[in-house]
């Protein structure tokens, strides 16, 4: 299920622990995950255990080109502010939607 549905205030922090984790293992992969919502992170009936979904919109760090799209894409609101502001996109901006 979603953190959004989580059950308790340890279920959230855990789940928020853990799609920092897949974050970071993603990126260790050059994968930046450009989609963090409260729906994208979610947990398993072991509340150690969550993981993130819905990587359409990751783009490898490393790629010679950019999409194609003609201007940024996702969800406006959740993108992080910084991501307007700059030519390059950087994994920092990420971190800041898990906050």
């Amino acid at each position: 299920k979603s953190i959004y549905n989580a059950s308790s205030l340890v279920a959230i922090i855990n789940g928020i622990l853990g799609g920092i984790k897949g974050y970071k293992l993603l990126l260790e992969r050059n994968i930046l995950y450009c989609n963090i919502l409260v729906g994208n992170i979610m947990l398993k009936k072991n509340k150690d255990n969550s993981f993130l979904i819905n990587l359409n919109l990751a783009i490898k760090i490393n790629r010679k080109k950019a999409s194609g799209a003609p201007s940024k894409t996702g969800t406006k609101v959740f993108i992080a502010i910084s991501t307007f502001y700059s030519k390059y996109y950087n994994f920092i901006y990420n971190l800041e939607l898990f906050f």
